[in-house]
Order: C-alpha cells, then structure tokens, then sequence
C-alpha cells in the first residue's frame, strides 16, 4: 500500500525509466537503493551532470534542518511519553526524562549557536546582491572551527548534540527490550537517531576540514527565518563518477546540443571524467545543427533600459516589461524569454 514501494515495483517491472539527474546521482549515493539495476542510460541534457553531480555531492548542515530533525524528535518522545511498559518502568520513565531534559537543553544550544554563526557570517561575508543569500568562503587549512565557530557556542552545541544522541540510543534500547505495542514509533525513534547521528558527522566533517579536495562555505540569509547553513561540496566530480557512475551500466549516451568547446568534446570528458575510461570505450560523434542562425535568428538589444542596481525596483521592472511587449509585437511572438 506505500506509494513509494509500489512505485519502485512498477519501475523494476518497466522496461524503460525516465528520470532526472538529480534522482539518477542521488540513487548513487544511497548505493543504487533508489532506481533498479539498469544496463543501457542514455544521459540528455549531459552538459549540466557536472553541475547536477555538484549539488548531489554537496554536504550542507542548515539552521531550518535542524530544527526541523529537533521538532518531529520533540513529538516522537511526547507519543512515546503515553506508554508505559511492565518491566522496569521507572528506568523506562527515567531514560524518557533524560531523554526529553537532552533535547530541551540542545534547543537552547542550537539556538544560541544559529544565531551566533548568522550575526558572524552577516559581519564577515560581502553584502549580498538581488536577495542573495551572503557567502563566506571558508578555509580548512586555516582552521575553520578556530576562525569561524562562534566559541563558546560552537562546541557547547557540539557536546549537547552528541549527549542527546547517547540519551536517544539509550531510550532506544529500552524500547527494544520492553516489547512496545506500537512498531512504527521505535523505527521513528530510530530514523532520529540515524539523521541526528548524520548531521553530526557532516558537522564534523565540516568544522574538521575532513573531506578531502572539497570546497568549504557558510551561508547566512536575511529575512525572519534567519537560516543559516555550514556546506561542503567536491572541487572537481569527475572521479567521483568515473568510480560511481560508470562502472555499472553497459552502455552510458551522452547527448547535449552543447558538449563540445571549439568542436572538441575534451573539456567535458575532462569534468565528468570519462577521460578516466581506457580510450577504446569511448566513441564520439559530434552533428552540425540543421538551424540556419545567419538566416533565423536576431540578436536585439535594449539600449535605453535604466540600470537595475543592487536591487531592481519597480522602474526597472516597468520599462523591461515594456520593452519585452514591444519586442513581442514586433516579431510576432516568435521569441524566448
């Protein structure tokens, strides 16, 4: 009756997927738990698997995900707090305590260091321009829990995150040996743990400067959340697909309108790193487009807009929409914009 099992049965039995890159490189880093085995994938669009295989690869701990993990953890204890279990229900009730005592003071901690890292990184970072989030280039070489933790809060939510998770298992055990009537509420109790037990790896990892060849940052956004994120992401992916991606299917097509440079397909082989592959397992075959540019296309450009600034504003927008309009009308609605 899941929705998700019944539609992973309906993909095994189907003889041809269609999916996108992000779902296609998540499936790669749960080890191929989210697509069935494929011998033949055809990769449209191939030009942007970089990219996509950048975002895939990105590790990010944010402000919003945490409290989102602490929040549905909140209520998974509150429906655990209504049973009470035969044996040993004092040491049940008491672990419940501590349990409940734990994520109470990590809130408060939490909030202390979001709100530390936001001021810090809003301080530090250049000013954002359109709405833009502020970034912070970070680097791990110079330490980045020495320079950029907010110090005391930094490691006081680190020591808080990892006592609460020591509470959690504790309870969890409890839950095991007392026979609960309700299955789903120890699995849930359990899929806390194993995110909670994530997020803090990926902190770790972060503040560490452990992963190697990857790029380190914070982000701080404006506006009444206050969302603020720690990120990592790979320098460079091609290695990344060369051992995860290739050595599975049988046949892999790249196709793309734009995958060569100066009639070259060595810049993309290079980033995705087919160039890894022995040369005998690659063929090319480049086709001139049949669109007649010189003849069936226009280049136009707009000389009296005003200059949007930092941040357009409603002049701006106005005499674009107007000059969009009198564009339209003039080419007949043949255009894209």
């Amino acid at each position: 009756s899941c929705y998700l099992t019944r539609m992973k049965k309906e993909a095994e039995a189907a003889h041809l997927i269609i999916t996108n890159h992000s779902l296609l490189l998540s499936d790669l880093r749960v080890e191929s738990r989210l697509l069935p085995r494929y011998e033949v994938l055809v990769v449209d669009e191939a030009h942007h698997l970089e990219e996509a295989a950048t975002e895939q690869m990105t590790r990010a701990v944010s402000r919003n995900a945490f409290f989102r993990w602490l929040s549905g953890l909140s209520h998974a204890l509150e429906k655990l707090s209504r049973w009470t279990p035969e044996k040993e229900p004092e040491a049940w009730h008491n672990s419940l305590r501590d349990a409940r005592k734990a994520t109470r003071h990590l809130l408060q901690q939490g909030e202390l260091f979001f709100s530390a890292l936001h001021r810090l990184v809003m301080q530090k970072a250049a000013p954002a321009q359109y709405e833009a989030p502020y970034f912070l280039r970070l680097q791990p070489q110079e330490n980045v829990k020495a320079t950029l933790l907010p110090q005391p809060y930094g490691d006081n939510f680190m020591l808080s995150l990892e006592e609460t998770l020591a509470v959690l298992s504790a309870l969890h055990r409890h839950l095991k040996e007392g026979a609960f009537p309700h299955g789903h509420l120890p699995r849930e109790l359990s899929h806390y743990i194993k995110e909670g037990r994530a997020m803090k790896e990926e902190l770790e990892g972060i503040i560490e400067g452990l992963f190697e060849n990857h790029a380190y940052w914070a982000e701080a956004h404006e506006g009444e959340s206050h969302n603020c994120l720690l990120c990592t992401a790979p320098v460079r992916v091609d290695h990344i697909l060369h051992e995860q991606l290739y050595r599975t299917p049988k046949a892999i097509v790249f196709t793309s309108a734009t995958l060569t440079v100066n009639g070259s397909f060595a810049y993309f082989t290079e980033r995705t790193g087919l160039n890894l592959l022995p040369p005998e397992r690659l063929s090319f075959l480049r086709l001139d487009s049949p669109f007649a540019y010189n003849s069936q296309s226009l280049l136009c450009v707009v000389k009296d807009l005003p200059l949007p600034k930092d941040k357009p504003d409603e002049k701006y927008y106005n005499a674009l929409v107007h000059a969009l309009d009198q564009l339209a009308g003039t080419v007949d609605g043949r255009m894209l914009v």
